[in-house]
């Protein structure tokens, strides 16, 4: 099984619990990895949601639509040919 060593994890907010060395690193598994990449995406997902929620971020369509309609028609281009 695959290990991998990481120096300092304190302040990293995993809910996985590695095995310290004598060297100071600590060591997981693949297994718990996978667990610590899930919980990331989660977090960013999590985040993610707020923002689409937000009004403001719900209002940029509008305001695009808005600005478009104020822009002058754009010319057809000849076809060539």
């Amino acid at each position: 099984m695959a290990k991998i060593s990481i120096k300092d994890v304190s302040n990293l907010g995993w809910n996985v619990h590695g095995e310290r060395k004598p060297n100071g690193r600590f060591v997981f598994t693949a297994e718990q990895l996978q667990l610590v990449l899930l919980q990331e995406i989660r977090d960013e997902l999590k985040t993610l949601n707020a923002l689409l929620h937000c009004p403001n971020f719900q209002a940029i369509p509008k305001k695009l639509d808005a600005i478009r309609l104020k822009l002058p028609a754009r010319k057809k281009r000849a076809r060539k040919g």
